[in-house]
């Protein structure tokens, strides 16, 4: 694979506004919704590593950077529909840059980390990556939702800051944007490999999609999947393979008619790009009407709350962007901190994008201005970080972590079985 990444021939997307006014009216009833209470900003860990915790609500005055340090911004929701998300991302970055600090920093140089707390909506996110880069970060890590990267990425791209998101997979995030990475793949990548799952592993030949209409993670994985199933139809000789797709509303409670039509069409799999929550309620509705399908679902079902009320009575599968190794390090150091471990790939994969920096950063070393760089020092320190990150390679929580032209991440994806309360690793996809 290659890892080299040109920005000459990717064209700049629509701007974010531009992109919700060309949507549903549904759409921007949602947005509103997504207007969520303020952040919760959370006591600091221990450790310097830290740094200055900056919640953009509350906009005090910026920290400055202490003499010879890296400064690094971190842009994560803490309250709202991705704070538990947002959460476990910021746990992954506090790690990533504890541990490198303590092996010495980058170049002889510690990262300085400030956290941006937001709340789960486009106007905190894109305000805090703006009020990061006017405060001097070399490096934005965020966000966790496709949605809330999106916003942020078009500040990132514009000032010339790498931004690296940890498990925000919307295809388009960085098209046109050689500024921005991220250390999960795309759901183009991903929904090429769960149709094949689909197809070789569960013998799927009649899915429909059931994606939610206003969430774009939810939309652009559900498009991509049946996309790729249809090109997988025209390829094989099975005149009964059809796939279809229906949508619901985001807060939808009675998914009753979606599954009466389901089983109209007689389906055998049902792809859910949604919320474990959702996830919950489908399958809780399968089960007392009796409908024998199997549930697929990406990496946002990856929760101990899935099925908590009620699980389809057959196994169901999921994505997740990492199979965790209670013997790893990072799975030591995390449950040495949280006496826990990790929920799901969030953290490692936020864990991740601050050791691709490192990585970076590390290259960097001869590069450097004697002073502190400010200005247009600073402008093209930024520029070379890119230009290094694009070619980087290293080890990260459980996998190397490289960047394709695109800047998405290149690494396995593991497809875990849930029943009876149980979660099993069933493949491995590449």
């Amino acid at each position: 694979m290659g890892l080299g990444r040109s920005a000459a021939v990717r064209t700049r997307p629509k701007s974010f506004k531009e992109r919700m006014r060309q949507e549903s009216p549904v759409l921007g009833l949602v947005l509103w919704v997504l207007l969520a209470a303020g952040c919760d900003v959370g006591a600091p860990g221990p450790g310097a590593a830290e740094g200055s915790r900056a919640s953009p609500e509350e906009a005090p005055a910026a920290r400055p950077t202490p003499p010879g340090s890296v400064r690094l911004a971190a842009i994560f929701p803490t309250s709202g529909r991705y704070e538990a998300s947002g959460r476990e991302s910021f746990r992954g970055v506090r790690i990533a840059v504890e541990e490198t600090n303590a092996a010495g920093g980058v170049a002889g140089r510690p990262l300085f980390l400030v956290e941006y707390p937001t709340r789960s909506d486009v106007e905190s996110t894109g305000g805090a990556a703006r009020r990061a880069v006017a405060e001097g970060a070399l490096a934005l890590i965020g966000s966790n939702s496709s949605l809330l990267s999106q916003a942020m990425a078009e500040v990132a791209e514009e000032a010339g800051v790498v931004m690296v998101s940890n498990v925000s997979t919307a295809t388009e995030l960085t098209v046109g944007r050689p500024f921005v990475f991220r250390t999960c793949y795309s759901n183009d990548e991903l929904a090429r490999l769960l149709v094949e799952f689909v197809w070789t592993h569960l013998g799927g030949r009649r899915p429909v999609v059931l994606q939610e209409v206003a969430r774009l993670y939810s939309k652009d994985l559900g498009e991509a999947f049946a996309r790729h199933f249809q090109d997988r139809i025209r390829s094989s000789d099975d005149p009964s393979a059809a796939i279809r797709v229906r949508h619901y509303v985001t807060m939808e409670s009675d998914f009753t008619p979606h599954l009466d039509e389901i089983r109209l069409f007689r389906a055998d799999v049902i792809f859910l790009p949604s919320s474990f929550d959702d996830a919950t309620l489908v399958a809780m509705h399968m089960k007392a009407m009796g409908l024998e399908v199997t549930l697929v679902g990406g990496d946002s079902w990856a929760s101990k709350k899935l099925f908590n009320r009620g699980d389809p009575g057959r196994p169901a599968y999921h994505t997740d962007h990492w199979s965790p190794d209670p013997a790893s390090p990072f799975c030591a150091a995390y449950q040495a901190r949280h006496g826990m471990t990790p929920e799901c790939g969030r953290a490692a994969l936020a864990y991740d994008a601050v050791q691709a920096v490192a990585a970076a950063l590390r290259g960097l070393a001869g590069a450097w201005p004697e002073a502190d760089p400010v200005g247009e020092g600073l402008a093209a320190v930024r520029r070379e970080l890119r230009d290094r990150l694009a070619t980087v390679r290293t080890q990260g929580a459980s996998s190397l972590i490289g960047f394709d032209r695109h800047g998405n991440g290149q690494r396995p994806c593991y497809v875990f079985e849930v029943y009876r309360g149980n979660r099993t690793l069933a493949a491995t996809l590449e």
